[in-house]
C-alpha cells in the first residue's frame, strides 16, 4: 500500500512537473514574437534617436548659416567670384578686363590669348596667357589693378625677362622688362551649377 501510493504520489509529482514544463514552454513560446517585436521597437527608436540629434544640429546651425549668408550679402562677396557665366563669357571678360588694366597702366600688350579649360579640383580652371612689356611701375600698377578688382583673379606662373634699352652717355636707362604670364579664375562646373539652383 506504501508502495502504491509512493507510485502515485510520484506519478502525480511528475505529472505535475510535466504540466508545469509544458505551460513554461508555451509561454516562452507565446512571448519570443512579442520579445522579437520589442527588439525591433528598440532599435528603431535608436534610430530615431540618431535621426533627432541630427536633425536638431541642423536647426541649431540654421541660425550660424543665416548670419553667415546675411554677412556674406552684407560684404557683397557674391561679387567676388563669376557665378552663373558661360566659359566662353569668363574667358572674355578676362581678355578684356587685363587689356583693359595693361593699357591703362601705360604697358605694351603684345599677345593675348586664352587656356584650355581644364578641371582642377572639381572646378573649371578659366583663364587667358598674357605677354606685354610695361616699366616697373607701369607693372606694378598693373598687377595692382588686377589684384583688386572683382570678380577675383589669379596671376600664375609670372616670368619677367629684363629688356636692354640703349640711352645715351649720362642718362639713366628706365627699367623695362617683358612678362608672361598666366590670369585665371575658377567656376563651378555647369552640372554642378545647375545642381544648386
Amino acid at each position: 500500500m506504501i508502495r502504491q501510493l509512493w507510485m502515485n504520489k510520484r506519478d502525480g509529482v511528475i505529472s505535475v512537473m510535466v504540466l508545469v514544463a509544458l505551460i513554461l514552454f508555451l509561454v516562452v513560446l507565446a512571448l519570443s514574437p512579442i520579445m522579437q517585436q520589442a527588439n525591433r521597437y528598440r532599435a528603431e527608436l535608436t534610430k530615431d534617436a540618431r535621426v533627432l540629434q541630427q536633425l536638431r544640429a541642423i536647426d541649431n546651425a540654421r541660425e550660424n548659416l543665416e548670419s553667415t549668408f546675411t554677412a556674406y550679402q552684407r560684404q557683397d562677396l557674391q561679387n567676388w567670384v563669376y557665378s552663373k557665366t558661360s566659359v566662353d563669357t569668363v574667358t572674355l571678360d578676362i581678355q578684356r578686363r587685363v587689356s583693359t588694366e595693361l593699357s591703362n597702366a601705360a604697358a605694351q600688350v603684345l599677345s593675348v590669348s586664352p587656356l584650355p579649360v581644364t578641371l582642377q579640383d572639381e572646378y573649371s580652371k578659366v583663364g587667358v596667357q598674357v605677354k606685354f612689356s610695361a616699366t616697373m611701375p607701369a607693372l606694378i600698377r598693373a598687377l595692382q589693378a588686377l589684384e583688386q578688382e572683382k570678380p577675383l583673379l589669379v596671376i600664375d606662373n609670372v616670368r619677367m625677362t629684363p629688356v636692354q634699352v640703349r640711352v645715351r652717355t649720362g642718362e639713366v636707362a628706365p627699367q623695362i622688362v617683358t612678362v608672361d604670364m598666366t590670369v585665371l579664375t575658377f567656376l563651378v562646373p555647369k552640372v554642378n551649377q545647375e545642381a544648386l539652383k
